[in-house]
């Protein structure tokens, strides 16, 4: 290792690795976040499905709640379970989601994670809802996923978390 980077990382994992250790460097706010209904910031599961059902585009409620959520840093982001408005690969990543983040900064990892309903019954690819020939290009993104999310059977990198 030198200077915070593993000898032999791709060019791509030295450019995360510095913006997850940005991230752990930043101060972040003691207390609880305001919510939803006060800021228009997710706070939790719930509240992220309640801007998706309030017409809030969905990647900017996704973009919200982690800005929110690497200002705060607590556990309480993970408290309340997806609600079963999202689709069983969309909780599933969600569970990888708190499972990941809460290991990351070294918070408690909710119980909720581990239920079989958060783990899919077989390999799903997002990007299979959004790019036709996803398919072609599965086995590599699922190399480069993060294991807590394929535990999940979800193929997602840890990178796309990352919020700026």
């Amino acid at each position: 290792m030198l200077n915070g980077i593993e000898i032999g990382m791709t060019k791509r994992q030295e450019r995360e690795r510095a913006a997850w250790d940005a991230i752990h460097n930043r101060p972040y706010l003691l207390g609880s976040p305001a919510g939803f209904a006060v800021n228009r910031r997710p706070a939790n599961f719930q509240e992220l499905a309640n801007a998706q059902n309030s017409g809030v585009d969905w990647e900017i409620a996704w973009n919200e709640f982690f800005r929110e959520f690497f200002r705060y840093r607590s556990p309480a982001f993970f408290q309340v379970e997806p609600p079963g408005t999202f689709s069983p690969g969309n909780r599933a990543l969600l569970a990888g989601v708190a499972e990941f983040l809460c290991e990351e900064f070294g918070l408690p990892v909710p119980v909720w994670v581990h239920y079989p309903v958060y783990t899919l019954p077989k390999l799903w690819d997002p990007a299979s809802d959004y790019v036709s020939d996803a398919h072609l290009h599965q086995e590599e993104r699922a190399a480069r996923s993060h294991p807590t999310f394929l535990k999940h059977n979800v193929i997602f990198e840890s990178r796309w978390l990352l919020s700026f």
